[in-house]
């Protein structure tokens, strides 16, 4: 497997693996009035863009003649079942904050002729930080 496709392979599982995926495929966050509507429109904007960059790295995996690796939830994000919403957006600031920092490894680690991939990875990391920005702002909000 070229260096690429493992790199492209890790984007995919912080993507599709995320902890917000994790929230999301478990219901956590959907419960009726738990969440502001900002908050609410902010987990779905991440939700929808893990899920697009899983499938584009998996497309730009597929042409390159490699295996897609979708992964498995890390067993840690069930300790978080229990917790207060309010507490989960610091905790999905901070999966994003790693999220980012993920993005920069493999951004550091891609050559210069691995373009589609290294597209992929830039636009990532652009939403990852939108979506750091977007979730403190509302942190901030939220009365102490």
């Amino acid at each position: 497997m070229s260096s690429t496709v493992r790199l492209l392979n890790r984007l995919l599982v912080l993507h599709h693996r995320s902890f917000p995926q994790y929230l999301a495929e478990a219901g956590l966050w959907r419960a009726p009035g738990k969440l502001d509507d900002e908050t609410e429109q902010a987990f779905r904007a991440i939700v929808l863009d893990h899920k697009s960059t899983a499938r584009r790295a998996a497309a730009v995996i597929v042409a390159a003649g490699g295996t897609v690796d979708a992964g498995s939830f890390p067993m840690e994000y069930t300790d978080k079942n229990d917790l207060a919403l309010d507490y989960l957006v610091g905790e999905v600031i901070e999966s994003e904050r790693r999220t980012a920092a993920a993005i920069e490894r493999i951004l550091q680690s891609l050559t210069i002729d691995a373009s589609a991939a290294r597209e992929t990875a830039e636009e990532a990391l652009g939403a990852a930080k939108a979506h750091i920005e977007t979730l403190e702002g509302l942190a901030n909000k939220q009365p102490a």
